[in-house]
């Protein structure tokens, strides 16, 4: 470890999921869950904590997952198939407003762009490239202006976390440990060794500390589906 950061551990033994947790997110204040569900096709849903209010923010038939919701709590970033494809066929990084409105599309074939991340001042947009249907091998981490353009390859990698301060990446290497980098991918620092698939999850408000999943090094793909 290094500059000071806890890496905290979450062990488990299922397969490893497809760039990013397929899992809630909560809104940057605690409040709003947003999480994607595979019933009765894959779409993103939203709940308060206390479990009422569940519906669907984005109703499409195509696939959405991994939502991320903007900062000033206006927009969610989220993967998956654009209208006019065969649902599952491709995954490009989109943002839509949180009635549903507004949907644009923030990134292109031939790579596939996967889990989406905003930046703690909504100014950028992280996520995972990689080849489409591929083992997450090529994967590298990107990030986006979501009003502007102008993508910006960060480093090798997947499952990029910001830090509370916007200034590093918490990600998962090609080799499978945890290492940040500064948002421009300069100065990286491993923070694992381990044999064994470590992908982060989350800063500590702090930024004192990093969780994250370490998966079975068994586990057969990284694939993003």
């Amino acid at each position: 470890m290094s500059r000071g950061l806890l890496v905290l551990a979450c062990l488990t033994s299922a397969l490893a999921p497809a760039c990013g947790s397929g899992g809630p997110h909560a809104a940057p204040t605690g409040g709003l869950i947003l999480y994607w569900s595979d019933s009765p096709f894959p779409s993103l849903r939203s709940v308060w904590p206390d479990g009422s209010h569940l519906r669907r923010v984005y109703k499409t038939r195509q696939n959405a997952k991994r939502p991320s919701l903007s900062p000033d709590r206006t927009r969610i970033a989220f993967d998956g198939t654009p209208p006019g494809l065969p649902a599952m066929s491709d995954f490009r990084v989109q943002i839509v407003r949180r009635d549903g409105s507004g949907r644009r599309t923030l990134t292109n074939p031939p790579l596939w762009s996967l889990d989406a991340e905003w930046s703690p001042n909504g100014k950028l947009v992280a996520f995972t490239r990689m080849s489409a249907h591929g083992d997450g091998s090529d994967a590298s981490v990107w990030v986006v202006q979501p009003d502007a353009g102008g993508l910006r390859r960060v480093a090798d990698g997947q499952s990029a976390r910001w830090s509370p301060d916007g200034r590093r990446l918490a990600l998962s290497d090609r080799g499978g440990d945890v290492v940040i980098v500064n948002a421009d991918g300069s100065d990286p620092v491993r923070l694992t060794a381990a044999r064994a698939l470590d992908q982060p999850a989350a800063w500590s408000p702090d930024g004192k500390e990093i969780l994250f999943t370490r998966w079975p090094r068994a586990a057969p793909t990284r694939t993003c589906t």
